[in-house]
Formats: structure tokens, sequence, C-alpha cells
């Protein structure tokens, strides 16, 4: 098993090893240990961050984003933004802010919803509306940004693996070049 694999990785001693296989084979090794060494260091660090911003997100928004009912003070009709035959329906309401003062303003209602019908807003502290919070799982969030590191992280050392193989293959083919024409004359009839 093992002169298998030293075989494959090139450390046994070959006559016809170029310089540029030896060079080949090192850039392959150090983009696999940069991968292997650097990404889950580099996921992970992402990651880390990710769930931190999210959970900080998430954490402003329970203490300055607030569920209140709203009651109508008019039906619900279809704003004139709105392109006809949509679904959504708005109408005037009024609510007690958290910090206790009346405001009114246009809401979102639903099409069975009347006057004086209650109907659920997100407000600011003030009693400004504010959209719903979105519900984001943190855990999901990094594990989706370590996945998405690794990935671009593979994509630029293939990438980098790629382009290094291809000029020492347009080095071969030039050093390849250069001796057919050094042999050429002795080999071809005049």
């Amino acid at each position: 098993m093992k002169g298998l694999f030293s075989g494959r990785l090139g450390r046994q001693p070959n006559p016809l090893r170029r310089t540029s296989d030896r060079v080949e084979r090192a850039v392959l090794l150090l983009l696999i240990w940069v991968f292997v060494g650097i990404g889950p260091v580099l996921a992970g660090w992402a990651a880390h961050s990710t769930y931190r911003t999210d959970q900080r997100a998430q954490e402003w928004e329970r203490r300055h984003v607030f569920r209140i009912q709203a009651i109508l003070a008019e039906r619900p009709r279809t704003p004139d933004t709105e392109p006809t035959g949509s679904t959504a329906r708005v109408a005037r309401a009024t609510w007690t802010a958290p910090d206790g003062t009346q405001r009114a303003g246009v809401v979102k209602a639903g099409e069975e919803d009347g006057v004086g019908s209650r109907v659920t807003i997100w407000v600011d502290r003030a009693g400004a509306l504010r959209t719903p919070p979105a519900y984001r799982s943190p855990l999901l969030s990094a594990s989706l940004i370590a996945v998405t590191v690794l990935l671009c992280l593979a994509v630029v050392l293939f990438v980098l693996g790629r382009l290094t193989q291809l000029a020492l293959d347009r080095q071969r083919a030039w050093a390849w070049h250069r001796e057919w024409r050094a042999v050429s004359p002795r080999w071809t009839p005049e």
C-alpha cells in the first residue's frame, strides 16, 4: 500500500521525472494542505461570525420590535398601488404603542375583516409600523455559510491548481518543441 501511494505522489526516484513534474506535485500537495489545514479554520470562523451576528439581530428584534393588536377603523380595501385582482387589502387602524401613546395608520388586513376587527401588527417602541421579524435559524445560517466558504475555497484552489498545471503544460510543450527542433534535422531526410 505504501509503495502505491508513494509512487503516485512522485516520491520514488525516477530519471524521467522533470523538474516541472516535481513542481506540479509540490503545488498539488500545497493546495491540498491549504484546503485541509486552513479550510476548516476559515469555515469555522465564518460560521461563528454569522451565528453571533444572527443571534445579535434576533436579540435586537426581541427588544425593539413588538407584536400588538390594531383595531380597524374602516373596511379593508385594495390599495391604489396594487394591480387589479390582487388579494392585498389595507385599512386605517388605531393601536396603542408600547410606550402608551395612541397611534393610527394604514395596516394590512384580511378581506373578511370589518370595522372593529383586530389585526396583528409589528411596531417599534414609539408605535411606528415595522415589518415582522423574519424567522431565521442562526445554526442553519452558520452551517450554510461554512459549506459555502468550503466550496468557494475548493473552487479557488482548483482554479489555482488548474492554472498552475496549464502554465507547466505550456512550459513543457515549449521545451518539447525546442528539443524536437534540435533533434529533427538528424531524423529528417534532406
